[in-house]
């Protein structure tokens, strides 16, 4: 298992999520990813939702990657992604630990 990430350096949180979950999108359906599953956030579920939808329709791919963001507690693996951005941004001891899991580090 390895995982991605992505950083988006001195962007306020809103646009630094946006340019992200972008880069997922274009990233997913360059994999030909049939799904994208992220981590429900209903203070912000409304700009992810517009943001996705929006990449899916540039990238012609409204028809074959669908997206669902659901809870924490209904998807057990979207802890290990979670596990990885925390260690990521702990500290450069956690960076460390967690750097074999790393695949990639995309910022955008």
């Amino acid at each position: 298992m390895t995982a991605d990430v992505y950083a988006a350096p001195g962007r306020p949180d809103l646009a630094a999520r946006e340019d992200v979950l972008a880069a997922v999108v274009r990233d997913a359906v360059a994999r030909s990813a049939e799904r994208l599953v992220f981590e429900r956030d209903e203070s912000v579920l409304v700009h992810d939702e517009r943001v996705i939808k929006r990449e899916r329709a540039r990238l012609g791919a409204a028809d074959t990657l669908r997206y669902d963001a659901l809870p924490a507690v209904a998807e057990p693996l979207l802890w290990i992604p979670d596990a990885i951005a925390w260690a990521w941004c702990r500290s450069p001891d956690w960076r460390r630990r967690v750097q074999p899991l790393v695949s990639t580090v995309v910022s955008v």
